[in-house]
């Protein structure tokens, strides 16, 4: 909300300004609602028409939405969108400072579930509202039912865990088809402590 950038979706700061330019024929309260309620409706320039969930009129009572659009449009301030993207990427992190890469003892499922649904800031997202745990279908990246079973096969010579590991900390090493190198925050290895990683990863394997 703090900038008009891409992060997955376009940044809303000024969203109100900018929906009024959008549909001149409607009020920026009702293109931001209708935006919610039917994701199709409008879709932004160089954004997927399938990348935001379709669902949230059925997430949401009317009033939440309305709540929702009343609180998108105080988002403004200073227009951030010409300035210079930073050009400190994050550099892939060394697998070796993990050692032999195996399921701990002291891993903790449930410690990985409140970790999964707990917003990080530093990444600015939480990772249950990227992942169906429930399905393998796509939310914005793919659904983590099975993802155990699935992990095993996906590279040659790699367990379950450490593909799942890999796929947190260095989400680049290995895309699922259909997916974009840069949704995923490559900061959870700084995010997450290593306990915490196989907490998560403990936690992911329940997941069938």
């Amino acid at each position: 909300p703090t900038s008009e950038k891409t992060l997955i979706g376009p940044g809303l700061l000024n969203i109100k300004d900018r929906a009024a330019l959008r549909s001149p024929q409607q009020s920026p309260a009702e293109y931001i609602y209708q935006s919610i309620v039917d994701t199709n409706a409008y879709v932004v320039e160089g954004f997927d028409a399938d990348l935001m969930p379709a669902n949230w009129a059925e997430i949401y009572s009317d009033l939440e939405i309305f709540d929702i659009v009343a609180y998108l449009m105080t988002l403004e301030g200073r227009s951030d969108i010409d300035d210079p993207e930073p050009t400190d990427e994050q550099p892939p992190v060394d697998m070796a400072i993990y050692g032999d890469i195996a399921l701990p003892d002291t891993a903790y499922a449930e410690r990985g579930a409140a970790l999964f649904s707990e917003l990080q800031s530093e990444a600015g997202f939480a990772c249950a509202g990227c992942h169906y745990t429930d399905s393998e279908a796509r939310l914005i990246g793919p659904g983590l039912q099975n993802i155990g079973a699935r992990a095993e096969t996906r590279v040659a010579g790699q367990s379950a865990v450490e593909y799942l590991l890999r796929a947190i900390v260095n989400p680049t090493d290995f895309l699922v088809p259909d997916y974009d190198a840069g949704v995923k925050p490559g900061n959870y290895a700084q995010i997450f402590s290593e306990a915490e990683l196989y907490d998560l990863i403990a936690y992911m394997l329940t997941l069938e």
